[in-house]
């Protein structure tokens, strides 16, 4: 609510409307008197109505802008670290989360995978309610590898079970911006997606490493 007494808009109508007052009065007879008064309202309702314009053009909220991305933190889920293998040795995986900032989240992959089986190990990022995301064209995120030659797939399911993976390799600098077309998943049915994973397997590497991974949202 604007305060009228303070805001600067009124007081200069104020001031204007008594100066305009004062010399209608001096001007015109009395005779006129009711003429004046005729002629002061209207100019009284126009500047009203002009000043309730401006004042509604200057606190008038702005529109929300619309958002060009979905950022994977804002969508409920439960994080877990998964491992396995074919039987006989087993992987090993653990997540940390770290903070660069408030709202920037790291998460950290540890795992050992053996030489001797086939295993495997990752992060699960398993939402709470199924999510539409077909209005994105991209899922994005940063990959920070601990040796050279290293890899990790991005996993998508959706709720009929469908799965699909997209591999991306260290490039030789340690760190990959990823930007993965959704086309790219195949028949995963993007108005229903229910998880996102990111695993490793030794069919690439094997024994103990970490990969680092944050900014994942998916794009316009």
């Amino acid at each position: 609510m604007v305060d009228v007494l303070r805001d600067p808009v009124w007081q200069g109508i104020g001031v204007i409307l008594a100066v305009l007052m004062g010399l209608i009065s001096i001007y015109y007879s009395e005779k006129k008197r009711v003429w004046i008064l005729i002629i002061a309202g209207a100019l009284v309702t126009l500047i009203v109505g002009f000043a309730f314009g401006v004042q509604y053009a200057i606190n008038r909220p702005d529109k929300p802008a619309e958002s060009t991305y979905l950022q994977l933190e804002k969508i409920p889920q439960e994080l877990k670290a998964f491992s396995g293998s074919d039987g006989t040795v087993p992987g090993n995986a653990s997540v940390r989360i770290a903070y660069e900032t408030e709202y920037t989240p790291r998460y950290i992959l540890y795992y050992d995978i053996p030489e001797a089986s086939l295993g495997f190990a990752g992060i699960a990022f398993e939402f709470n309610k199924t999510v539409s995301v077909v209005e994105y064209k991209f899922v994005e995120f940063t990959v920070e590898f601990s040796h050279p030659g290293d890899s990790v797939e991005i996993y998508l399911a959706d709720l009929g079970g469908n799965k699909a993976a997209v591999r991306i390799s260290d490039n030789g600098n340690g760190k990959v911006e990823a930007s993965v077309p959704l086309e790219n998943f195949g028949d995963i049915d993007l108005n229903a997606l229910s998880e996102i994973n990111f695993f490793t397997r030794n069919e690439t590497q094997s024994g103990g490493y970490d990969i680092v991974i944050s900014n994942i949202r998916f794009s316009k």
